[in-house]
């Protein structure tokens, strides 16, 4: 699968005004610098988010790709004892990233955007509680000629 799909992904989310003002982390591939964690430390309204390549399926007909199947562990981050900051990013996330359906990105069509997991779980380091919330998200896309 094409690098230009997942960052198609990531900016889709970047580029979102609803989700900005959400997310005053940012949203990252893989992992979110140590600065914006530090940041969330000293603030935890400092949301932050991260998306990552869980598998990328190849589809292929007659030796030619047909279509790839996407999944992407997109997930949001707060150190707080409440969960309101994190979900309300992945609540807009989700419309963000169904709103992909029918684009094209990085020479692929996307024929289907869609939630296939939810993930929701708290992480306690010392007295910081990490909040994460998000969803396992499956992308099909098709090359375009």
């Amino acid at each position: 699968m094409s690098a230009a799909l997942d960052t198609g992904v990531v900016n889709a989310l970047k580029n979102d005004a609803t989700l900005q003002a959400l997310v005053p982390g940012g949203v990252y591939r893989d992992v979110a610098p140590e600065s914006v964690v530090n940041s969330a430390l000293l603030d935890a309204s400092q949301v932050y988010g991260l998306v990552v390549l869980q598998s990328a399926l190849s589809t292929y007909v007659f030796n030619t790709l047909a279509f790839e199947t996407c999944y992407y562990l997109v997930k949001f981050i707060s150190p707080s004892t409440s969960p309101l900051g994190a979900q309300a990013a992945i609540d807009r996330a989700e419309v963000v990233l169904a709103g992909v359906y029918g684009s094209a990105v990085g020479g692929f069509a996307i024929t289907a955007s869609r939630r296939a997991e939810r993930i929701s779980y708290t992480d306690p380091d010392g007295p910081i509680y990490w909040q994460h919330r998000g969803v396992s998200w499956m992308l099909l896309a098709s090359p375009t000629p």
